[in-house]
This record gives structure tokens, sequence and C-alpha cells, in this order.
């Protein structure tokens, strides 16, 4: 009842593992929301790296309230801001 959502962390490198779809399917199944972060993005260029979020995004385009999906580094600290403002929204937080 207090779980909010679901942040899932993907290397931006190999993305859509069958554990990350079996993880997805669970909570799509309840349903709960989905945020995927796609790791190490620093990693890829910029075009590669928005391709790996478009493609990650058409995979589950039947879902569009449940599953939203970004690129994300630690390192560069990209894509920070927008995961602060997903789990606002989650808990109703105004930012």
């Amino acid at each position: 009842k207090s779980l909010k959502g679901l942040v899932l962390l993907m290397d931006i490198r190999h993305p859509l593992k069958e554990l990350d779809q079996m993880m997805i399917e669970w909570a799509v199944a309840r349903p709960l929301p989905v945020h995927i972060l796609l790791t190490k993005a620093d990693k890829l260029s910029r075009g590669a790296s928005n391709q790996v979020v478009l493609q990650v995004r058409s995979h589950y385009d039947i879902y569009p309230d449940l599953i939203s999906v970004q690129s994300f580094s630690s390192l560069k600290r990209q894509g920070v801001e927008s995961l602060i403002l997903k789990l606002n929204q989650w808990l109703d937080v105004d930012g």
C-alpha cells in the first residue's frame, strides 16, 4: 500500500534483460508505476544514448501512464533533476 512506484536501474549498454522485464511485468500487474533509469549514459554518445531510451520506451509504449524511461549518469550527474521530479510526483511533493 505504501509503495508508490518502482525505480528500475538498467545498464544503458545492456537494457531489458530477462530479470528487468520480469520486474516490470510484476509492477504492471499491480498496477505500479515504473521509472527506468538507463545508467552509465556517459559511456555512450548522446545520440546512441537517446536511441536506447527511445528503444526501451517503444518496447513498453502500451503502458505510457505506468512506465517512464530516462538516461542517467551518476558520474556526470546527468538526469538527477528528472529523477527528483519523478519521485516528487509519485510522493505528491512540491519541488
